[in-house]
């Protein structure tokens, strides 16, 4: 009986042993069979990238033709921007010159028939003046009247003599001095437009004047 239970034992020992081997064999292919697998991932060369197609190149050519479309667009139209700002400001420049001798005009016209309105007096100054320098005198020209009637401060009998003296000698030397002391005679009239229409007419016809000196700086007087 003892030997059958050594022999029993003895089965269950090889049974286990077999197990055993069986299992490492197993094991062992298994580790053979990953090395193999991750030795053939590192020799198998990365995938390559797509090659583009003639279709994609030709649509990558034509985004980066259209960006530069855009720049140009761009530049395009801040220069029109620019430009249509520089006219528009020129225009301006132009329609205030342009209203400004409008004004010119206008005052002008307006100093005339106050002019027309001071002949009458300017008759019986002529009157007075020959009875004042006597029949054996020589006449005084227009603009030495002028001067006399300045210096006496009879502004307006001035302005009268100033202005026939301009009438009959538009090219006159004494021009620019006869013009900016009819724009004194109305300031000291209190007439202040009609001041500043004939000292501008002086620092604009007459710029390189000595009157075109003064004139400028009693405009710059006149509030």
């Amino acid at each position: 009986m003892n030997r059958v239970i050594l022999v029993g034992l003895s089965g269950m020992f090889v049974v286990g042993c077999l197990k055993t081997r069986a299992d490492l064999r197993r094991e062992g292919v298994d580790v053979n069979r990953q090395a193999v697998v991750a030795q053939r991932d590192q020799r198998t060369p990365p995938p390559r990238p797509p090659v583009p197609t003639y279709a994609e190149e030709i649509d990558e050519q034509m985004r980066q033709l259209s960006g530069r479309v855009d720049v140009v667009e761009n530049q395009l139209a801040q220069f029109n921007a620019a430009h249509a700002s520089e006219k528009e400001s020129q225009m301006r420049q132009r329609q205030e010159i342009e209203q400004r001798f409008l004004a010119y005009e206008e005052a002008l016209k307006k100093l005339e028939a106050q002019v027309l309105a001071l002949n009458e007096e300017l008759a019986k100054a002529k009157a007075d003046n020959n009875k004042a320098a006597g029949k054996g005198k020589a006449a005084k020209s227009p603009m030495e009247e002028g001067d006399q009637l300045f210096n006496q401060k009879k502004w307006k009998d001035a302005i009268l003599a100033y202005e026939k003296y301009r009438n009959k000698n538009p090219k006159g030397k004494k021009y620019a001095e006869a013009t900016y002391k009819m724009g004194i005679c109305f300031q000291e009239l209190g007439m202040k437009d009609e001041a500043k229409v004939f000292f501008d007419e002086v620092v604009t016809k007459f710029p390189k004047s000595k009157e075109s000196k003064k004139a400028a700086l009693r405009l710059k007087s006149i509030k």
